[in-house]
């Protein structure tokens, strides 16, 4: 089997633009603009469960799998930080499975909208980082991203999904218990609104219930609230949103605790090994 790999693709083809804001109708300030940063937990997860996918699907029926192309725009203003630990990431990890192999996408023109690692009249590449990378992962020398898999009741997110929303996939996992860390600013007390939804079986949407009593508690500081589900059936996703007082709030994470364990990665142990290969 022959694929191509761009995920995600706001960050490995979207094209530089002027950020622009846009108002909702809670008055919550949404800001469009090029997505010029990758690697945060979020990130790491969808990669994680892509190549679990890719695995399950081909490798473990026998299939070879070639990626035929795999890269990011290089022309686009994209940090060359996030560059390197992308491309770092996407070809460990194929490196990682028996049954994979990945190629570089490489345009070489050094123009507006193309793909540039690799100076091919010159024969040279561009960054001196991402070139040993390649050479070490070529010869089995570099952090293994299987090593940093670990079995777990808990999963959390600290980054935005969408709309200024948190979101974990929860898939077919039954969740027990829904844990929110937030932080109250600049006030003494202050209202929020907050909805938490998930799916029913169905696929039409569920609203969890979040009384207002837990609104009482909003003095500055860092408050954890946890909420109960175990009584709920809940499928695909559970995701948080702040609908007012969100002046006030910022989310440190979203955590989800399943019944039973379930395999993800490590996420900080993994970023901070692979930190030197990166910077």
């Amino acid at each position: 089997m022959s694929i191509h790999y761009f995920e995600p693709l706001d960050f490995t083809w979207g094209i530089n633009f002027e950020p622009y804001n846009w108002t909702d109708d809670n008055g919550y300030i949404i800001t469009y603009g090029p997505t010029l940063k990758w690697g945060n937990s979020l990130h790491y997860k969808r990669l994680f469960e892509n190549f679990s996918s890719m695995k399950s699907l081909f490798i473990d029926k026998g299939i070879p799998l070639i990626i035929s192309e795999a890269g990011v725009l290089t022309e686009e203003n994209k940090e060359i930080e996030s560059i390197r630990e992308y491309l770092y990431m996407v070809f460990s990890l194929s490196s990682d499975y028996d049954g994979i192999m990945c190629c570089l996408w490489d345009t070489s023109n050094k123009t507006f909208g193309d793909m540039n690692f690799y100076d091919r009249t010159n024969d040279i590449w561009y960054d001196e980082k991402i070139k040993n990378n390649f050479l070490q992962i070529s010869k089995g020398k570099y952090v293994k991203p299987k090593d940093f898999f670990i079995n777990t009741t808990f999963e959390s997110t600290d980054t935005y999904y969408n709309y200024g929303d948190y979101l974990i996939d929860i898939e077919n996992r039954k969740v027990l218990k829904i844990i929110l860390n937030v932080r109250f600013t600049g006030v003494l007390f202050v209202d929020f609104g907050l909805i938490i939804y998930t799916y029913n079986k169905d696929g039409t949407v569920k609203e969890i219930n979040f009384g207002l009593e837990n609104s009482k508690r909003q003095y500055d500081g860092t408050h954890i609230f946890t909420i109960d589900v175990s009584k709920i059936e809940c499928y695909n996703v559970i995701e948080a949103a702040i609908t007012w007082g969100y002046e006030h709030i910022i989310f440190n994470n979203l955590t989800v605790e399943y019944e039973e364990n379930y395999q993800t990665i490590d996420y900080n142990s993994l970023k901070n090994a692979i930190y030197n290969y990166i910077y």
